[in-house]
């Protein structure tokens, strides 16, 4: 049983950079000459060499246009991973925002003492008949420009939002 030289890492390396030709003249040959375990080492690792460069000289190249497609389709999916980072971003938000409306209105439901009370920091909002009796001291011109432009948000809001979300 042969035991584990001090230069076998040497030998490896020198055998991987074929630079252990039979026509170089080297203390590193001499010590080959020498040690049994580095002399299989250089052989074991020579002869993989050499199977590498064969294997590299025959494998097929791609063709050109298997190439061009790869790196269309590599670079369409990294602009669609850089076009879908704010949306992501937004996406957390709206879902940050609903856990704290479901917070306060769990907290408002529960009358938990630990849980403020949303009339601690929330305006308080005016009644149904106190808006419409705002509105109805408000220009006519101005009720049709609210109206128009509630009804418009409450239409279109929905189908942008349909817009933004679907999957083409």
């Amino acid at each position: 049983m042969t035991r584990e030289c001090l230069r076998s890492t040497e030998v490896v390396a020198a055998a991987i950079n074929g630079e252990l030709s039979p026509a170089t003249d080297s203390e590193l040959r001499r010590h080959l000459a020498e040690c049994e375990a580095c002399r299989d080492l250089a052989l074991v690792v020579t002869d993989l060499r050499g199977e590498r460069d064969r294997i590299r000289r025959e494998a097929p190249a791609p063709s050109a246009g298997l190439v061009w497609w790869r790196a269309q389709l590599r670079e369409r999916q990294e602009a669609e991973r850089r076009a879908a980072a704010p949306v992501t971003l937004v996406h957390a938000a709206a879902f940050i925002a609903v856990l704290v409306l479901a917070a306060v209105s769990f907290s408002t439901f529960a009358h938990l003492p630990w849980a403020a009370s949303p009339a601690d920091f929330l305006p308080t909002l005016p009644t149904w008949s106190e808006t419409l009796q705002s509105l109805a001291d408000v220009s006519p011109v101005l009720r049709w420009a609210l109206a128009l432009g509630a009804t418009a948000w409450l239409i279109l809001g929905p189908v942008a939002l349909y817009l933004t979300l679907r999957r083409d």
